[in-house]
């Protein structure tokens, strides 16, 4: 985790960055935050493979969605968003940042079918194949000759190499059953729906009973078995810490008065990214050139809002809960996006 702590630090000069040093430093702080996510991905798969730590050992075996961890999810964004870099690389002829995108690829491909139960790395792996196919038209229209077969070697091997990582590293069995992957039936189950049915109940009974402040972050497991039916206790596993369901545990925890401060901050980010948006259609239509406007803008500008719209789909089928992780799943992919808009060079650094 102190790699992905390192991905924020280097993350939050990109507003100045925006004012100051122009496309190609906001670019590379981009390919800096995948890339130091990338090499704590594959830290955490090698490690939990070889149990060099016991407790990223027990967190790759929570593959269900019972206990999930939300860990898996994060790694999944940042590889949507590494595949966006590795376009805007090729659309600055940055030769030298194949490397650390590979890598990036690889490490964060790797912790998401490590980390991540089955559905949820289905689910990602799903989205990123939608969103290859627009970078590779944005690509196609804004990079030079020779750019698309580039994209496609970096990104396709990093994602192949994170398939060789799995079973290459993890043990004979752990890897077969992580590889059902491609089979959905695996994934999402009528034992999964039952207990996240259940879960979700308790949740709600939870969340009744401190309705405005919650119960505070982390006391869900702690309340939990007060408020769960002796029937229940045949469908649901020994000792449940989390809900199935991220937005009733949220919820839960924090209650009405918690969950308006973290909607109210969203709202913010989201009020900021619109704003930059109307500002760079302006002035790309100044440039009587509004109608190519998609292709004016840096793939990140596109595709963070969507992976970022996609965790939140995920959210409601993974144990997540209000988490400093949310700092670099929302707050650093949107932020890259916002700063990437096009702009007038000539505006005032108080504009």
């Amino acid at each position: 985790m102190v790699l992905f702590m390192i991905s924020v630090v280097a993350s939050i000069f990109i507003i100045g960055v925006f004012y100051a040093l122009g496309y190609n430093a906001r670019i590379c702080c981009g390919v800096a935050s995948c890339f130091t996510s990338g090499l704590g991905g594959l830290a955490a798969s090698l490690a939990a493979s070889f149990g060099w730590s016991e407790k990223l050992v027990q967190t790759s075996m929570l593959t269900d969605l019972v206990s999930g961890p939300f860990m898996g999810s994060l790694f999944g964004v940042w590889l949507i968003i590494s595949f966006a870099c590795c376009a805007q690389s090729e659309f600055r002829r940055w030769a030298a940042a194949r490397f650390f995108l590979y890598i990036a690829i690889a490490g964060n491909g790797a912790g998401l079918l490590f980390f991540a139960p089955l559905v949820i790395s289905q689910f990602y792996l799903t989205v990123l194949l939608l969103a290859f196919v627009v970078i590779l038209v944005w690509v196609a229209r804004a990079c030079p000759n020779g750019a698309i077969p580039r994209v496609l070697v970096t990104c396709v091997f990093g994602i192949v190499s994170s398939f060789i990582v799995l079973k290459a590293c993890a043990p004979a069995d752990y890897g077969t059953m992580k590889l059902s992957v491609f089979d959905p039936s695996a994934a999402f189950t009528e034992v999964y729906a039952q207990i996240k049915n259940t879960l979700s109940n308790v949740s709600i009974k939870i969340w009744e009973n401190s309705k405005w402040f919650g119960t505070g972050a982390g006391a869900y497991k702690i309340n939990l078995p007060f408020f769960v039916e002796k029937a229940d206790w045949t469908i649901l596993p020994q000792n449940p810490t989390h809900a199935i369901n991220g937005y009733m545990m949220i919820l839960s925890e924090n209650g009405i008065v918690g969950c308006s401060v973290l909607l109210s901050l969203f709202l913010v980010l989201i009020w900021m990214y619109f704003e930059k948006l109307v500002k760079g259609f302006v002035f790309v239509r100044s440039q009587d050139d509004s109608d190519m406007f998609f292709f004016a803008c840096l793939p990140i500008v596109w595709i963070a809002p969507f992976a970022i719209s996609s965790l939140f789909v995920d959210i409601a089928f993974i144990s997540a809960s209000s988490s400093h992780l949310y700092i670099l799943t929302i707050v650093v992919p949107l932020a890259l996006a916002a700063a990437s808009f096009p702009r007038n060079p000539k505006q005032k650094v108080s504009d």
